[in-house]
Formats: C-alpha cells, sequence, structure tokens
C-alpha cells in the first residue's frame, strides 16, 4: 500500500508509551503501520462501515506529542464522549475519529467508526487492524 505525508519517524518506545498510557496492547500491524508511516494519509482512503458506503480517512493520528493533533490529544478532546475503550487512530474530513475498540480488554481490537453527531454511538468496520487496511479501496 501506498502512503503519502508521513510524520518524522515513531520508534517502538512511542509506540510503548501509548501501550502503558492506555493500558492496552497495540495490534502488531498497527504498530508496524506507524513506525513505517507515521502519521501518514493511505492512498486508499476509502471503507465501508455497518451503517455507510465511502466513509474516508483523513489521515492516521500521529502517536507523538511532536504535533498538535495526536492520538493523546485527540483521545483527551474525546474523554467522556467515546466508549471508555476506544483508541482513536485515524480521523476523518468531518469530524469522526477510526478507534481501535477493546470492547473485552483481551485480544485484538476490533475498528469502529465513532461518529461526532451521535455522541457514544459507533459503527463497525472491521474486526482487526488487518482487515481494515484489507477493506480500504
Amino acid at each position: 500500500m501506498q502512503w503519502s505525508d508521513e510524520k518524522k519517524r515513531a520508534s517502538i518506545s512511542d509506540m510503548k508509551v501509548i501501550e502503558s498510557s492506555f493500558d492496552i496492547r497495540l495490534p502488531a500491524l498497527y504498530i508496524d503501520v506507524q513506525l513505517q508511516h507515521h502519521g501518514a494519509r493511505p492512498c486508499l482512503t476509502r471503507f465501508n462501515t455497518d451503517q455507510r458506503t465511502g466513509a474516508a480517512i483523513k489521515s492516521f493520528l500521529p502517536v507523538t506529542e511532536d504535533y498538535t493533533v495526536n492520538v493523546f490529544d485527540v483521545a483527551s478532546w474525546l474523554s467522556g464522549r467515546i466508549g471508555a475503550n476506544m483508541i482513536p487512530f485515524a480521523g476523518d474530513s468531518a469530524g469522526n475519529y477510526l478507534c481501535l475498540y477493546y470492547q473485552y480488554r483481551q485480544g485484538e481490537p476490533v475498528v469502529v467508526l465513532w461518529n461526532h453527531e451521535k455522541e457514544y454511538t459507533y459503527e463497525f468496520v472491521a474486526d482487526s487492524f488487518g482487515e481494515f487496511l484489507g477493506l480500504l479501496y
């Protein structure tokens, strides 16, 4: 997959800070993507949810606090508005966020799209981060 607008490289240490801060284990593929294409935009941006067709990614959120908009800031802004076990990882141009949803706190999280117009609601996207990447068109 091709990517554009990559940010300064992230490190394994940056990924471990996220895992520690949110008390989660990130999917290995998500870590690989961020290490290789930090905060970038995939060239295939469209995906479907269980409620809509053709949603689009603006970009993945950077994982370091070197950037104004990053995983930590977005999680803080959305605190109390998204599910307790949701970690935002990418945004769209309408203010919605793709999240890793650790609904059962064990195993790999599912991918959901949090809808800013309907707080506390989300749309199912994929059973795993890897499946999500495979669904992009």
